[in-house]
């Protein structure tokens, strides 16, 4: 079993390095880093905490969405509405 964490987390750590490599190459156009593959190998190396990041930012939208969905108009009615206590 931790022979396969070690191989999943190596293949992601490839993956998102050579990633990172790519879109820093483009997006960094004429004026490249000094070390441009080793950064990019230093980053790919932190892969889970992107990951975790990614589903922490999805998490925030996603309650950013609700509060904001709950904010609209027709459901201040509801909310607003007299509340009748059952007996």
């Amino acid at each position: 079993m931790v022979e396969t964490v070690v191989a999943a987390y190596l293949i992601g750590w490839v993956i998102s390095a050579v990633g990172i490599f790519v879109a820093s190459r483009r997006v960094g156009g004429h004026d490249p880093v000094p070390f441009q593959f080793v950064l990019s190998a230093a980053a790919g190396a932190l892969w889970p905490l992107l990951i975790l990041g990614a589903v922490e930012f999805s998490s925030v939208a996603a309650a950013s969405s609700a509060a904001a969905h709950l904010d609209a108009p027709q459901h201040r009615l509801l909310a607003s509405a007299p509340v009748v206590p059952l007996r």
